[in-house]
């Protein structure tokens, strides 16, 4: 008999509030055709994959392809270098956001604050073929930072043709692209915080910094171990256009990830059965992160996990 009263409810909702509803097509939609029903293409990590005959014509081969990969000497290098790389966004370029954020907080001027937003948000906007022609002219012999040590009298240096120059410039320019955009979450669950909270501080003779460390810190920080563990949720996606656009045959090396192997044995090789395997590996080992830290934030924090 309850479930028989409820649905007249609900279904009376869905015609009350049909335009909120309707909000959730687009985004549903979007993971529907994008991430869903893409995961029926998994199956060819199985198989040796031959593209005229399709995954139907293809034949099973179970766990080749998975012990393939480890089979790879150079294998162990790209995933190296995967989780370095990842590990140092992470450590470098997380934190930066909620300093901006925290810093832009402080600012009275409307003007200001919203014309420091509009700047620092500006480079997102920004493709990443437009960021690193940006970062090579910047650095190249002819560029400012040659020009500066030509000036000082000392040799110029080409940052782009050495391998140890890489992380460095990835870090920063990831910082400049995206830390500006990342504010925005911050912000907004900073506006949520009562004045109050800062007229009594103030009362009890508490200055600025103070104020950050002992209410804004504090009140913001579930927001920050729910964008945490969603970084680590997408640890191994670094991005392909991000490092392949900075790639070259001199940091090589060093700069390869899973995303531009995949390229590789993927779209250039053909290797399509091989790519998917490893890819399938990565979205484990991200689901295994996410899994682990939010266990972990579940246990340790007062602001919990996910879920």
């Amino acid at each position: 008999m309850a479930n028989k009263q409820d649905s007249p409810r609900i279904g009376g909702k869905a015609k009350q509030n049909w335009m909120l509803y309707s909000m959730v097509v687009p985004g549903a939609l979007f993971f529907l055709f994008f991430k869903y029903i893409p995961l029926l293409g998994t199956v060819i990590a199985f198989q040796d994959y031959n593209i005229y005959k399709g995954i139907p014509g293809s034949p099973w081969v179970g766990l080749k392809h998975y012990v393939t990969i480890f089979s790879y000497y150079d294998i162990y290098g790209v995933i190296i270098n995967t989780f370095r790389i990842g590990l140092e966004l992470i450590l470098f370029s997380f934190p930066v956001p909620i300093i901006l954020a925290l810093l832009m907080n402080e600012i009275n001027s409307t003007f200001v604050k919203r014309s420091v937003q509009s700047i620092l948000y500006l480079p997102y906007f920004f493709s990443w073929v437009l960021i690193a022609n940006l970062v090579f002219k910047f650095l190249s012999v002819n560029g400012p930072i040659n020009g500066i040590l030509e000036l000082l009298g000392q040799e110029k240096v080409f940052l782009l043709n050495r391998a140890n120059s890489f992380d460095p410039i990835i870090i920063i320019s990831e910082i400049w692209k995206n830390s500006g955009w990342g504010t925005i979450v911050y912000l907004a669950a900073m506006a949520g915080i009562s004045p109050e909270l800062y007229e009594s501080a103030s009362i009890d003779g508490a200055n600025r910094p103070q104020k950050i460390w002992h209410i804004t810190l504090p009140l913001i920080v579930p927001v920050i171990v729910t964008l945490l563990l969603l970084r680590l949720g997408q640890f191994l996606d670094i991005g392909f256009d991000f490092i392949y656009q900075f790639q070259n045959p001199v940091n090589m090396d060093i700069s390869d990830i899973v995303e531009t192997y995949n390229y590789r044995a993927g779209i250039v090789e053909g290797k399509y059965s091989l790519s998917t395997a490893l890819g399938t590996c990565k979205a484990l080992v991200g689901m295994v992160m996410i899994l682990a830290f939010n266990r972990i934030a579940t246990k340790h924090t007062e602001a919990g996990g996910l879920w």
